[in-house]
């Protein structure tokens, strides 16, 4: 029982870190931003592959380095970031 609970908890903590996201995109008034509903599974599951391929965009030697050597010098602005649909 206690995996059970345990399982709920990850998953709860998952779709209440989307939904921050989608509110915190909502407030800086990224484009579409208000087209996502956070009261809907599919928009808050679909987050997680797309941070993912951020990652891996973020991991990569064309980009990587470039995000990697701002993050440390404290100079990283998400409000720069531009998301195209």
């Amino acid at each position: 029982m206690r995996e059970v609970r345990e399982a709920f908890r990850a998953i709860t903590a998952e779709e209440e870190a989307a939904t921050a996201l989608i509110f915190a995109l909502q407030r800086r008034r990224y484009p579409r931003a208000n087209e996502l509903d956070s009261y809907k599974h599919a928009h808050k599951a679909g987050l997680t592959p797309f941070l993912r391929a951020i990652e891996s965009i973020a991991d990569s030697d064309e980009f990587g380095h470039l995000l990697r050597n701002e993050f440390v010098r404290g100079r990283v602005s998400f409000r720069r970031m531009t998301i195209a649909w």
